[in-house]
């Protein structure tokens, strides 16, 4: 995805760590804090900064885990519907690059692929 990142160069000058930016082109920027979700840090978020992600191409914030909605939400997709696996739902790239990931791991493709499509 990226070389490698590194506090934006104003966020340097400021001494403040909640910036980060990508060394690509075009840059790519991470604001906020680790496995703190946006919700209990958003009153302190600055006005401008609020601004910057309305301005952005694409925002994502980190999953509150400490709201139990958020928890009941993930619990209802974190299984495929019956008779479904990976392999049914992911492009066949991805699948491929998953399952050769999950070799790289030395974990079980028992759970993406149904045990038919194991056989091949």
């Amino acid at each position: 995805m990226f070389d490698s990142y590194s506090p934006a160069d104003s966020v340097l000058e400021t001494g403040s760590s909640f910036l980060w930016s990508t060394r690509q082109e075009p840059p790519s920027y991470f604001f906020g804090t680790i496995h703190v979700p946006y919700t209990r840090v958003w009153d302190h978020v600055p006005e401008n900064a609020k601004q910057a992600f309305g301005n952005a191409d694409n925002v994502v914030f980190e999953l509150d885990l400490m709201d139990p909605a958020t928890i009941s939400a993930l619990a209802t997709c974190q299984m495929l519907p019956e008779g479904l696996s990976l392999v049914d739902v992911l492009p066949r790239d991805l699948f491929e690059r998953l399952k050769r990931h999950l070799d790289y791991v030395k974990v079980p493709v028992g759970w993406v692929q149904p045990e038919s499509d194991r056989q091949k």
